[in-house]
Protein backbone atom coordinates (compact mmCIF):
# COMPACT_ATOMS: atom_id res chain seq x y z
CA UNK A 1 0.00 0.00 0.00
CA UNK A 2 1.48 3.02 -1.20
CA UNK A 3 1.35 5.96 1.61
CA UNK A 4 1.50 9.78 0.75
CA UNK A 5 3.58 12.41 2.56
CA UNK A 6 2.76 15.68 3.13
CA UNK A 7 4.41 19.09 2.39
CA UNK A 8 2.57 22.14 4.11
CA UNK A 9 1.39 23.63 1.09
CA UNK A 10 -0.88 20.90 0.86
CA UNK A 11 -2.15 20.24 3.68
CA UNK A 12 -2.93 24.50 2.86
CA UNK A 13 -4.63 23.43 0.10
CA UNK A 14 -6.75 21.11 1.86
CA UNK A 15 -8.14 23.56 4.65
CA UNK A 16 -8.84 25.94 1.51
CA UNK A 17 -10.83 23.16 0.25
CA UNK A 18 -8.93 22.50 -2.83
CA UNK A 19 -10.96 19.95 -4.34
CA UNK A 20 -7.15 18.05 -5.84
CA UNK A 21 -6.08 17.01 -2.73
CA UNK A 22 -8.78 16.06 -1.13
CA UNK A 23 -8.99 12.50 -2.55
CA UNK A 24 -5.78 11.91 -0.77
CA UNK A 25 -7.20 13.26 2.16
CA UNK A 26 -10.37 10.52 2.22
CA UNK A 27 -7.40 7.86 1.38
CA UNK A 28 -5.98 8.72 4.65
CA UNK A 29 -8.88 9.44 6.76
CA UNK A 30 -10.69 6.11 5.28
CA UNK A 31 -7.50 3.99 6.10
CA UNK A 32 -6.95 2.86 2.45
CA UNK A 33 -3.49 4.95 2.67
CA UNK A 34 -0.95 5.80 5.26
CA UNK A 35 -0.46 9.00 5.49
CA UNK A 36 2.15 11.69 7.04
CA UNK A 37 3.81 14.75 7.92
CA UNK A 38 7.08 15.94 9.79
CA UNK A 39 7.13 17.39 12.53
CA UNK A 40 9.05 20.51 11.09
CA UNK A 41 6.13 20.88 8.53
CA UNK A 42 3.20 21.20 11.36
CA UNK A 43 5.86 24.00 12.91
CA UNK A 44 5.57 25.50 9.29
CA UNK A 45 1.63 24.83 9.46
CA UNK A 46 1.36 26.88 12.38
CA UNK A 47 3.52 29.91 11.95
CA UNK A 48 2.05 30.59 8.37
CA UNK A 49 -1.44 30.01 9.19
CA UNK A 50 -0.88 31.95 12.30
CA UNK A 51 0.79 34.76 10.81
CA UNK A 52 -2.44 35.30 8.53
CA UNK A 53 -5.95 33.79 10.42
CA UNK A 54 -4.19 34.01 13.79
CA UNK A 55 -3.44 32.28 16.88
CA UNK A 56 -6.36 30.50 17.69
CA UNK A 57 -7.09 29.41 13.84
CA UNK A 58 -3.40 27.56 13.89
CA UNK A 59 -3.67 25.75 16.93
CA UNK A 60 -7.05 24.45 15.56
CA UNK A 61 -5.87 23.70 12.14
CA UNK A 62 -2.37 21.99 13.91
CA UNK A 63 -4.87 19.62 16.23
CA UNK A 64 -7.17 19.03 13.06
CA UNK A 65 -4.10 17.73 10.68
CA UNK A 66 -2.34 16.04 13.61
CA UNK A 67 -5.63 13.76 13.94
CA UNK A 68 -5.83 12.84 10.16
CA UNK A 69 -1.76 12.84 9.45
CA UNK A 70 1.10 10.87 11.85
CA UNK A 71 2.82 13.18 12.46
CA UNK A 72 6.70 11.75 12.63
CA UNK A 73 8.84 13.67 14.86
CA UNK A 74 12.66 14.14 14.07
CA UNK A 75 15.22 11.76 15.07
CA UNK A 76 18.64 11.02 14.13
CA UNK A 77 17.88 9.34 11.02
CA UNK A 78 15.09 12.15 9.23
CA UNK A 79 17.50 14.78 10.58
CA UNK A 80 20.49 13.16 8.67
CA UNK A 81 18.63 12.21 5.40
CA UNK A 82 17.37 16.31 5.66
CA UNK A 83 20.96 17.29 5.99
CA UNK A 84 21.85 15.74 2.65
CA UNK A 85 18.59 16.84 0.83
CA UNK A 86 19.43 20.55 1.97
CA UNK A 87 23.59 20.19 1.79
CA UNK A 88 23.24 19.12 -2.22
CA UNK A 89 20.82 21.66 -2.91
CA UNK A 90 20.84 25.17 -0.33
CA UNK A 91 17.79 26.29 -2.68
CA UNK A 92 15.50 23.97 -0.80
CA UNK A 93 13.82 24.94 2.79
CA UNK A 94 14.66 23.19 5.61
CA UNK A 95 10.67 22.31 5.93
CA UNK A 96 10.95 20.90 2.17
CA UNK A 97 14.17 19.00 2.84
CA UNK A 98 12.17 17.17 5.78
CA UNK A 99 9.34 16.28 3.46
CA UNK A 100 11.53 14.91 1.27
CA UNK A 101 13.55 12.59 3.98
CA UNK A 102 10.18 11.23 5.18
CA UNK A 103 8.43 9.97 1.66
CA UNK A 104 12.10 8.99 0.84
CA UNK A 105 11.90 7.18 4.37
CA UNK A 106 8.65 5.88 4.25
CA UNK A 107 8.63 5.38 0.37
CA UNK A 108 5.50 7.55 0.02
CA UNK A 109 4.09 9.80 -2.93
CA UNK A 110 5.43 12.95 -1.30
CA UNK A 111 2.23 15.60 -2.41
CA UNK A 112 3.38 19.16 -2.77
CA UNK A 113 2.24 22.60 -3.96
CA UNK A 114 6.15 23.32 -4.74
CA UNK A 115 7.50 23.45 -8.61
CA UNK A 116 11.20 22.07 -6.53
CA UNK A 117 9.99 19.73 -4.56
CA UNK A 118 8.39 18.19 -8.06
CA UNK A 119 11.15 17.90 -9.84
CA UNK A 120 13.14 16.16 -7.30
CA UNK A 121 14.37 12.70 -8.51
CA UNK A 122 14.95 11.23 -5.08
CA UNK A 123 11.15 10.51 -4.53
CA UNK A 124 8.05 10.06 -6.10
CA UNK A 125 6.10 13.30 -6.18
CA UNK A 126 2.53 14.73 -7.11
CA UNK A 127 2.46 18.21 -7.73
CA UNK A 128 -0.70 20.60 -7.42
CA UNK A 129 0.43 23.85 -8.61
CA UNK A 130 -0.66 27.06 -7.04
CA UNK A 131 -1.13 30.29 -8.55
CA UNK A 132 0.57 33.21 -7.27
Amino acid sequence: MTGYTFDTGVISLHFAEDRRVEGAFRDVESGRSPGSVASVNMAELFYLTCRVLGRQTAVIRFRQTAEILNVVETDEDLTLRAGAFKCRDSQLSLSDSFALALAQRTGAILLTTDTQLANNKAVRTKHFPVST
